[in-house]
C-alpha cells in the first residue's frame, strides 16, 4: 500500500518539470508569452512576470498555477510549447486542479458506492478490494466511499491516512442512490453496482474473487486521463417501438451484464450478437428508458411495409413474396402479355409491374423499390385481330380460313405462332373479331353507271350452305393444297391444320368440290358404330379429333394455351403451374372427306347472270333509277320488279377485276354435284284468270369489282306491272330495247 507521504510526491510542478527538461525555464517562459501575445492581439507581460510566475507553478505554488491554469487557453499553450501529449494533458490539468485549489476544498472527482456489498464475515476481504481502487498515488481526489452503518464499524484504519482525499459517507442503504447523485454532482465519476442516471460516469462494479470487477474495465485509468470514458453509444437508427407488440423483459441481476446489455442495445453490431427478437429488445428498452437500435435487416422490413401500405393505399395488390426465379418468369410473362398492375417482393427489393403513375408518387429515389415498365409486344393472335379489324365481309368470304394472314415471309416458330392462333380464333366459341362493316359509295349513280357498261363479268357463284346440326355436319369447299387435313395424332398438333368452315365457299368454273363430314358421339358404343358405319359405307378418309377439344375465349387464354403448349416448344416457366385448357362438356368428333368432285351447272349461270346484267343495264339506260339511302339506289326493270341496290367500298380489292357473283346451292340428284341458283317466287301485281302472278327469279346477284362491292336484290313492283306476260326468268328479263 502506498502511504500519504508517497502519494503527494506527484505534483504539477514535479510533471511539468520532466518536460521541460535541459531546457532554461527562461527561455520557456519568454516562449509563452509571446505566444499569448500573439493568441490576445498584443496583450503582453514582462520578462520578470513571465519568469517568477513559471517559477511559482514549478515550485506547487498556487499564484504560480492559477496564472498559467485559470484559463483553458493559458493551459493549452503551455502544454504546446512543452509538446505535452494530448493523452496527458486531462491529468495535468487534474494536478493543476489540485495545487491551485486544497483538496479538502475541492468537489469530488469520484464516488464510490458500496452498500449492497457484503455480510459481516466478508467486509474484510470486500475493504481490501476497495483500497485497490481508491487508495493509489494517480487517483481521483477528492474521493467519496458512500457505506452503510454495519460497513463503518468494519471499516480498516488505513483510510485514515487518506483523510481530506478520501470522504467517508455513511447512510441506509435505501437512501444511498440519492446520497450518491448529491455527492457525484455534475463531474464525478461513480462506480457503483447500482445503475447510475449518467451513463458516461457510471462505472458498474461487482465484487469478485480476485477483487473489483468493472466495465468498462479501466475505466478510472480512462477517466484520469482524458476526463469522461463515453456514454451510451448514439442510436443513429432506432428501433421502431411504436410499431412493435413489445415484450415484458427481465432485466439482468449482475451490474456489469446490465451495463453491457445497455451498450448492446444502442447498436446495430450489439443487436444482433444478442439474437433477440424486436420485440424483446424494444421491451428491454422501455424498462431501460434508453433508445434501442435497429438492425438493417429490421429497418428494411419496417420500410418495406410502410411502402406495401402506401402502395395498398394508393389502389395497387398487397406485395406477394416469391423468389427471384419467379419474377423472371413474371417479367418474361409481361413480354408477350399484357400484365399487371401487380407487386412482388424479392429479398429485401419490392418490385412493382406496369404500374400508373400516379400509384408511384413519393417512392422516386427509393432503393428498396424497383418498378419495371414492361410493354407487351404484340403477340400472333393480337396481330391476327389488329388486321382482320380492318377486314369487311367480302375479305372474310374469299379468304373463309384466314390462311392470307399466314404468309410465305412468316418462317419458324413465327409461322407456327401464326398458324396455331388462326386455328384458335376460329374455332373460339364465340367470336373475338367483329367483321368491320364496309363504308358506303359516296356517289352511287356514278358507280352503277361505272358498274354496267361495258361486256358482261366473268361469272362466279357464292354456295350458300345450312349450318349443321347438333350431331351431323357437311361441309362442302373447295379443294386447296394449304387447307388439306393432315393426319393427327393425340398430340396438339391438330391444332395447326385445318379448322371446319362455319361461312359462304366462293367457286369458280376451274374449281372442284370437296366434302367434309362431322359427327360427335353420344358414348362409347355409338363411338364404335359410328366410326365402323363411316368406315364400311363411305369412301371416305377418316380423320380422328381428339375427345377433348380447345376452347380459346380470349387472349389471355390463348397466350396460357401457348405457355404450356410442349407442341409448340415454347415453354418458359417449368414451373407455371398447369390449368385445365379443355373443355370436357364437348362431345369427342369424328371427321372425314370424300374424293373432290367436278360440279356442273356453269351454262345455265352463264346465262341467266347474263340477263340479269342486260335487264338492269337495260334499266339504267331509260334512267329509272332513285337513290334512296347512302350507298343505296332503287332501279325499275319493268314487268312488276324493281332491282334494290347496295354498293359498299372494298378497299382491299381496287386492283381486283369485276365478277359477276349468283348465290347458289348444289343439288346431288342422282349421285352428280350440279349448282342451281337460288330463287325467289316473287308476286307480279298482275292478275290472270283470278289469280295475282308469281313468276320465279333468281334473288339477285353481286357486282364484286374496282373497290366496289354491289349487291343487287329483286323485289317485287306491282306499280310496274304492265298486264300478263310469258312466266319464268326469261320472260321478264328478255325484253331488251337493244
Amino acid at each position: 500500500m502506498v502511504n500519504l507521504m508517497e502519494a503527494t510526491k506527484m505534483s504539477i510542478g514535479t510533471e511539468l518539470t520532466k518536460y521541460i527538461g535541459d531546457r532554461p525555464h527562461k527561455v520557456v517562459a519568454l516562449a509563452w508569452g509571446e505566444a499569448w501575445a500573439r493568441s490576445r492581439a498584443g496583450e503582453e507581460y514582462s520578462h520578470q512576470h513571465l519568469c517568477s510566475s513559471l517559477s511559482r507553478l514549478l515550485n506547487d505554488k498556487p499564484e504560480g498555477v492559477r496564472f498559467f491554469f485559470r484559463e483553458a487557453v493559458r493551459a493549452k499553450l503551455l502544454f504546446d510549447e512543452l509538446e505535452v501529449p494530448q493523452k496527458e494533458r486531462k491529468r495535468l490539468e487534474h494536478l493543476a486542479r489540485d495545487a491551485a485549489v486544497p483538496v479538502e476544498e475541492q468537489p469530488p472527482r469520484l464516488v464510490m458506492d458500496i452498500t449492497p456489498w457484503g455480510e459481516a464475515g466478508d467486509l474484510d476481504a470486500m475493504f481490501r478490494a476497495v483500497e485497490g481502487v481508491l487508495l493509489r498515488p494517480d487517483g481521483l481526489f477528492p474521493a467519496v466511499l458512500v457505506i452503510t452503518e454495519e460497513q463503518y464499524r468494519r471499516l480498516p484504519r488505513t483510510f485514515d491516512d487518506w483523510e481530506g482525499r478520501v470522504r467517508i459517507a455513511r447512510v441506509d442503504d435505501d437512501k444511498a442512490a440519492g446520497l450518491v447523485r448529491d455527492a457525484a454532482g455534475d463531474e464525478a465519476l461513480v462506480l457503483s453496482p447500482r445503475r447510475f442516471e449518467d451513463f458516461a460516469r457510471w462505472v458498474a462494479i461487482s465484487l469478485g474473487d480476485s477483487g473489483v470487477d468493472m466495465d468498462p474495465p479501466g475505466a478510472v485509468d480512462r477517466f484520469i486521463a482524458g476526463g469522461q470514458f463515453g456514454g451510451l453509444p448514439e442510436v443513429v437508427h432506432p428501433l421502431m417501438t411504436g410499431e412493435l407488440d413489445s415484450q415484458a423483459a427481465e432485466l439482468p441481476s449482475n451490474p456489469i451484464e446490465l451495463r453491457k446489455l445497455m451498450v448492446a442495445l444502442s447498436t446495430e453490431d450489439g443487436a444482433r450478437a444478442l439474437g433477440m427478437a424486436a420485440g424483446q429488445r424494444a421491451g428491454l428498452g422501455e424498462a431501460l428508458a434508453i433508445p434501442v437500435a435497429s438492425t438493417p435487416s429490421e429497418r428494411v422490413a419496417a420500410h418495406l411495409q410502410k411502402v406495401a401500405s402506401k402502395l395498398v393505399a394508393a389502389g395497387l395488390p398487397e406485395p406477394e413474396t416469391c423468389s427471384d426465379d419467379d419474377l423472371r418468369g413474371i417479367l418474361t410473362r409481361a413480354q408477350t402479355r399484357p400484365t399487371g398492375p401487380l407487386t412482388r417482393r424479392v429479398d429485401d427489393v419490392i418490385h412493382i409491374v406496369n404500374a400508373p403513375a400516379r400509384s408511384l408518387r413519393g417512392l422516386g429515389g427509393d432503393d428498396a423499390v424497383a418498378v419495371h415498365e414492361v410493354v407487351a409486344r404484340a403477340n400472333a393472335l393480337e396481330q391476327i385481330i389488329a388486321e382482320l379489324s380492318t377486314w369487311v365481309e367480302e375479305d372474310v368470304l374469299r379468304d373463309p380460313f384466314l390462311t392470307d394472314l399466314v404468309r410465305e415471309e412468316h418462317e419458324g416458330l413465327e409461322r407456327l405462332l401464326k398458324q396455331h392462333a388462326r386455328t384458335a380464333l376460329l374455332r373460339s366459341p364465340r367470336p373475338l373479331v367483329s367483321v368491320q362493316e364496309a363504308p358506303p359509295v359516296t356517289d352511287i349513280l356514278e358507280t352503277i353507271e361505272k358498274s354496267f357498261v361495258g361486256t358482261l363479268p366473268p361469272i362466279t357463284a357464292r354456295l350458300v350452305q345450312p349450318p349443321p346440326n347438333d350431331h351431323v355436319g357437311h361441309r362442302l369447299d373447295v379443294t386447296r393444297p394449304d387447307l388439306v387435313v393432315d393426319q393427327v395424332d393425340v398430340d396438339e398438333k391438330w391444332l395447326v391444320g385445318r379448322p371446319p368452315a362455319t361461312r359462304d365457299v366462293l367457286l369458280a368454273p376451274t374449281e372442284e368440290l370437296v366434302e367434309f363430314g362431322f359427327s360427335t358421339w353420344r358414348s362409347e358404343e355409338e363411338k364404335a358404330n359410328r366410326y365402323q358405319h363411316h368406315q364400311q359405307t363411305t369412301a371416305a378418309t377418316p380423320y380422328r379429333f381428339p375427345p377433348q377439344q380447345w376452347t380459346i375465349e380470349d387472349v389471355e387464354t390463348w397466350l396460357t394455351v401457348v405457355e404450356n403448349s410442349p407442341a409448340l416448344a415454347i415453354t418458359a416457366l417449368e414451373d407455371f403451374e398447369r390449368t385445365s385448357l379443355f373443355i370436357s362438356a364437348r362431345r369427342p368428333v369424328q371427321m372425314w372427306t370424300r374424293s373432290p368432285s367436278i360440279v356442273t351447272g356453269w351454262e345455265e349461270l352463264r346465262r341467266q347472270g347474263a340477263q340479269l346484267f342486260l335487264a338492269l343495264r337495260r334499266a339504267l339506260r331509260k334512267g329509272d333509277v332513285a337513290v334512296i339511302g347512302a350507298g343505296e339506289a332503287m332501279v325499275d326493270i319493268d314487268n312488276g320488279l324493281s332491282a334494290w341496290i347496295r354498293a359498299r367500298l372494298w378497299p382491299r380489292g381496287a386492283t381486283c377485276s369485276r365478277t359477276l357473283r349468283l348465290r347458289v346451292a348444289v343439288s346431288t340428284d342422282g349421285g352428280a354435284r350440279a349448282l342451281v341458283p337460288q330463287t325467289a317466287s316473287l308476286p307480279t301485281g298482275i292478275s290472270v284468270r283470278g289469280y295475282e302472278e308469281h313468276r320465279c327469279v333468281p334473288r339477285g346477284f353481286e357486282l364484286v369489282g374496282c373497290g366496289v362491292v354491289m349487291e343487287v336484290t329483286l323485289i317485287p313492283n306491282a306499280l310496274t306491272a304492265r298486264g300478263a306476260s310469258r312466266s319464268g326468268v326469261v320472260g321478264v328479263l328478255a325484253d331488251d330495247d337493244d
